[in-house]
């Protein structure tokens, strides 16, 4: 074999390692850049809600009548992106962090005791969303409180309301 046929055949070998390694290869999801977070503040199965309070019994009950908090917490649900490899486990306060979330139109799915929810979110390149007081209820679209767009460039800004029974996704 000639030395030019050996350097050829390498660089074409490098070469398609390099296009498989940007393209993912395997079959892997894409990756980006950009964060999806929030809070998730109750989870409904049926007619049974799990909404923790942190207070013990009766008083709970009185003291969130006359001081309602602005996000209760459910930890321990499952949060995924469907379409990718992310996914996480709200913390005992109901937050999750997801970094690495690619741009574009996306699903999110909570699991909580067996049940799922899901909602649509839009992820810009290089931002971050954040929902708010996340309401999901097993079987049904879940609803955010409140929902922040923010670019992590200098593209700007937005925010949404959501509301009573209605989903993100406009259902």
């Amino acid at each position: 074999m000639s030395l030019t046929f050996r350097i050829s055949a390498a660089a074409t070998a490098l070469g398609l390692l390099l296009i498989a390694g940007c393209n993912g290869g395997d079959g892997s999801s894409p990756s980006g850049t950009s964060t999806v977070q929030g809070n998730v503040s109750s989870f409904s199965i049926g007619s049974v809600s799990f909404v923790p309070s942190g207070k013990p019994g009766f008083l709970a009950a009185i003291l969130d009548l006359l001081v309602p908090r602005a996000e209760a917490a459910v930890g321990g649900v499952g949060v995924e992106m469907m379409g990718t490899d992310l996914s996480t486990t709200t913390d005992n306060n109901g937050y999750f962090i997801m970094s690495g979330a690619p741009s574009g139109d996306h699903q999110m799915r909570f699991m909580y005791n067996g049940e799922t929810s899901t909602v649509d979110i839009n992820v810009p390149e290089d931002g971050t969303v954040t929902m708010g007081d996340i309401r999901c209820v097993g079987r049904q679209t879940a609803s955010v409180g409140h929902m922040n767009v923010q670019m992590n460039s200098n593209m700007g800004s937005g925010s949404s309301q959501g509301s009573g029974g209605m989903g993100m996704n406009g259902n």
